[in-house]
């Protein structure tokens, strides 16, 4: 086999155009796997650092769970301050739902890791209503990322009495 080098310059600098994209191509690769990389290293990151917030709301989750002391509570009883520790800890959820969308993660692992945070809230009947039912154009994610991972309203209510917001 006898191989025909380029015998003028046009004919080199279209060699050299050719090898130089062909470089150029696996950089771009290289350039894109690393950015994959970099987006899944940050989502873990941004992962573990939800999971050391997440004892801060252990009163609301203690609260929140079958048998705690919200389970059945009114909207009168809450104090303005619980409000806002539900509402804060609702939000630090649907930050998992941007990961989901993202995704960094499955609708599995966030239906292992978080599914129960998120039931308790949605099941909880004054949550429902206040939240999601009467406010629900501020819940838009955490609405998409409880009905994702197979959130169940507190009974009789169903996901149609959550005014749809192009979800």
């Amino acid at each position: 086999m006898v191989l025909d080098l380029p015998k003028t310059w046009e004919e080199w600098g279209g060699l050299a155009t050719a090898v130089g994209t062909i470089i150029a191509l696996f950089g771009l690769l290289g350039v894109f796997v690393q950015l994959r990389a970099s987006r899944a290293a940050s989502m873990v990151d941004t992962l573990f650092h939800l999971e050391e917030l997440l004892p801060t709301y252990l009163d609301v989750h203690t609260k929140l769970r079958p048998g705690g002391d919200w389970q059945n509570v009114k909207a009168n009883e809450l104090k303005p301050d619980d409000w806002v520790r539900i509402e804060t800890y609702m939000g630090l959820l649907e930050r998992v739902g941007f990961m989901l969308d993202a995704g960094a993660v499955s609708a599995r692992q966030v239906r292992q890791a978080y599914g129960y945070r998120i039931q308790n809230i949605v099941v909880n009947a004054t949550i429902f209503e206040e939240k999601l039912v009467k406010r629900g154009q501020y819940w838009q994610e955490f609405i998409k990322l409880a009905k994702k991972v197979g959130a169940k309203p507190p009974s009789p209510r169903t996901w149609k009495d959550v005014p749809s917001r192009g979800i």
